[in-house]
């Protein structure tokens, strides 16, 4: 059953139904990510990634993950034979709440991001270089691929200059940031379930872009979170693996998404982005 791109609710339950298994669909909702559809009910998720996608990989990598990890991630049960999806339990527990984060004593603060940091020290090193062959994990894209990805005729002049600094810190550094990790690719907020209110990481979904790589740029995605989240896991993860992780790398592939993003919505983004670059009383 071939989907519609922008599948609406009654499509995604039309299509789990039409596994004739015992599903109870009632009250079922319609979550839209970048990199999929979620139909969600009560216990269970019905994961439909979108077209670009490599399904058949992310369900490899799950199943290669599972138990080796110290928190919980999504164990598939069944897949769709008339339309690409997965289906999973619910992991359960609590999200992460910036707010509270921001207000929690210090002593919370650093006790979340040493959870974070234990994931990633465990998911880095989880597979062997045979497994990650044999399940065709891609390479993730150095800094000077990810600074090529940028025109600089697409950056507006007042700017332009301090973006072009930046992306040949990128292509300097480049060369320099080594190793070579199981990377979880997109590790936010947003994927994550805590044990408890402003509790310890307890579960990760969404392994559908993992990479190899060094192990720093797995940290460029927490720049997105409150202050001082970022340092917090990676001096935890520095601590727990004897690894040094380069901020400027991982800083440098956020800001590059970042600018490619802002491009798209226009120059007065881009200007705006490139602004928020500085601490604040600086120019």
């Amino acid at each position: 059953m071939a989907l519609s791109e922008e599948p609406p609710l009654a499509e995604l339950i039309e299509a789990v139904a039409a596994e004739d298994r015992r599903v109870d669909l009632v009250g079922a909702v319609r979550r839209a990510g970048a990199e999929n559809f979620v139909l969600e009910t009560a216990e269970w998720i019905y994961r439909f990634p979108r077209g670009w996608i490599d399904f058949d990989r992310e369900i490899a990598v799950l199943a290669a993950l599972d138990g080796r990890l110290p928190v919980e991630i999504p164990r598939v049960e069944w897949v769709g034979q008339r339309s690409r999806f997965c289906a999973y339990r619910k992991i359960t527990g609590g999200t992460f709440d910036r707010d509270r984060y921001r207000s929690a004593p210090r002593a919370r603060q650093r006790a979340v991001a040493a959870s974070m940091a234990e994931y990633l020290a465990a998911l880095h090193d989880a597979l062997t270089e045979p497994e990650i062959a044999s399940i065709g994990i891609p390479d993730f894209f150095s800094l000077e691929a990810r600074a090529d990805l940028i025109d600089p005729n697409d950056v507006p002049a007042s700017v332009r200059s301090e973006v072009a600094d930046m992306l040949a810190r990128g292509r300097e550094l480049s060369g320099q940031v080594e190793g070579r990790m199981l990377l979880d690719n997109d590790f936010t907020s947003d994927n994550i379930v805590l044990d408890g209110e402003m509790g310890l990481l307890s579960g990760v979904w969404d392994f559908s872009g993992v990479s190899v790589g060094p192990a720093s740029f797995d940290f460029r995605a927490l720049l997105r979170e409150p202050d001082p989240l970022t340092e917090d896991v990676v001096c935890a993860y520095e601590l727990r693996t004897g690894r040094e992780i380069c901020r400027d790398a991982f800083v440098i592939a956020f800001r590059i998404t970042e600018v490619l993003r802002h491009i798209r919505k226009g120059p007065a983004h881009v200007v705006r982005l490139v602004q928020s670059w500085h601490p604040p009383g600086r120019g």
